[in-house]
């Protein structure tokens, strides 16, 4: 059978639900600029960011506070199964079956400090944990990569995930 792959509607419930479990109060608004098209967004002074791309079908947020840390001390990172633990939980809460959601590979972002002259590093200490997803709907891979970004103390530091369906082809 073919498919088509369709960005799933929005949905008003489940994004107050998402919102939240990021602990976002606030009114979700309709945009339609040219930076954001057809989308709506949950957006704090404190700067957390949660959007729904209508036309893409791609939800994203973003804890600047959690993402772009910048530290004087060894931050409390979880361990690569604690942070692929976290991001799973996530996907589910957000509604994604787990049985269809496969982790691929876990990266590091890094803090370090080093001398000028002799090159040698003092310290490098890993700020945030990015866990990568790939996602399969009745044995399709979908062609877009889910993203979950795991900060100190396991928060969750932003995330980008495109909610999808298959769509049968009529023929």
């Amino acid at each position: 059978m073919e498919y088509n792959i369709v960005p799933q509607e929005y949905d008003q419930t489940l994004i107050g639900s998402i919102a939240s479990k990021m602990s976002m109060a606030g009114e979700t608004k309709y945009i339609n600029t040219e930076s954001y098209p057809d989308t709506y967004m949950l957006k704090e002074d404190s700067g957390k960011t949660l959007r729904y791309e209508t036309k893409t079908g791609v939800l994203k947020y973003t804890n600047p506070s959690a993402a772009y840390l910048t530290v004087s001390s060894k931050p409390n990172s979880p361990s690569d199964a604690n942070a692929v633990s976290i991001a799973k939980n996530l996907l589910i809460q957000t509604g994604l079956p787990a049985n269809e959601i496969k982790e691929t590979i876990v990266t590091y972002d890094t803090q370090g400090h080093g001398e000028k002259d002799t090159g040698k590093i003092l310290y490098e200490w890993t700020t945030t944990k990015t866990v990568y997803f790939e996602r399969q709907i009745n044995g399709v891979t979908l062609p877009d990569t889910i993203k979950v970004t795991i900060g100190e103390n396991g928060d969750i530091a932003s995330f980008t995930i495109p909610m999808k369906t298959l769509e049968p082809v009529n023929k």
